[in-house]
């Protein structure tokens, strides 16, 4: 069993569903060619107002990184998904530093099979007409985070969640970094469907950091 994964983890996905007013079944969910844009405090897809069912799988892509074996896991869990009636699925586009897997084991390095993982996981989303919500980086020390960049500055700093505010909001090098991370990976062309990331309807939104914070003074 991988550390990033148990199977039983499935049966607790209802707890982690968010509460929508409604949500339709099929096809007529979506139009998965477009986007969903927004207008005011209301969400659409084409002219069809979007409300949805969402869920947390935070671990999708590196379980898809596993081989064929963590492939299948990921189908398993989509389905699951979409058989509570979910239509957006939240899960990491980030895994920063050494260990494994790492999307990003040093600035401005990625590797290829993990990022061809999270190919395989919007190709998967897609296919089955869920959404993606995708974070680009962790508050905590869960596939790097902050403290990854806060390593990777110059010079190198020590920083861990709970700590005061994080020089990462305002160093230079940490902010160039991350910004370069961020072009890289929206602009990523898919291995799969040959679309680039920011160009794909199935992402129905990309979220800059998850969870973070700057503990008050």
């Amino acid at each position: 069993v991988h550390t990033w994964f148990r199977p039983e983890m499935r049966r607790l996905l209802p707890i982690f569903l968010l509460l929508s007013s409604r949500w339709c079944a099929g096809e007529e969910r979506f139009g998965q060619e477009q986007f969903v844009t927004r207008s005011g405090l209301q969400l659409y897809v084409g002219h069809e107002p979007f409300r949805y069912l969402g869920c947390n799988v935070y671990w999708l892509m590196a379980e898809a990184s596993y081989g064929e074996e963590g492939k299948a896991n990921v189908a398993a869990a989509l389905d699951d998904a979409v058989s509570l009636g979910v239509s957006v699925v939240r899960t990491w586009a980030f895994a920063d530093g050494p260990g494994s897997p790492h999307l990003q084991p040093l600035p401005g390095v990625f590797d290829e099979a993990t990022f061809a993982a999270l190919d395989f996981v919007v190709a998967e989303a897609k296919a089955r007409n869920l959404r993606l919500l995708l974070p680009l980086l962790n508050h905590w020390t869960d596939y790097g985070g902050i403290s990854a960049y806060s390593r990777w500055d110059v010079p190198a700093r020590e920083w861990a969640p709970g700590d005061a505010c994080p020089a990462f909001y305002s160093a230079p090098v940490s902010r160039a970094q991350y910004k370069a991370m961020a072009t890289a990976v929206t602009s990523r062309v898919s291995s799969i469907t040959g679309i680039a990331m920011r160009d794909e309807p199935a992402i129905f939104a990309w979220e800059l950091c998850n969870e973070c914070r700057c503990r008050g003074e």
